[in-house]
């Protein structure tokens, strides 16, 4: 995708983790890509940035 609007999470390939406390990870001084949102029901996900890579991170409510 070239369009200059594109997030990191889709113009590369990112892992994905579930966590059991997103915003205790957001704390861990990890540079947010993008803060926590609810893209679907019962989900919650951010996406972090670390060691130049970008990482979903997941929390099924």
């Amino acid at each position: 995708m070239n369009s200059p609007n594109a997030s990191p999470n889709t113009i590369c390939h990112h892992l994905a983790f579930e966590v059991n406390h997103l915003d205790y990870e957001l704390d861990r001084k990890f540079s947010v890509i993008s803060y926590p949102s609810k893209p679907s029901e019962g989900v919650r996900v951010a996406m972090i940035e670390h060691n130049s890579a970008p990482i979903e991170l997941i929390k099924f409510i």
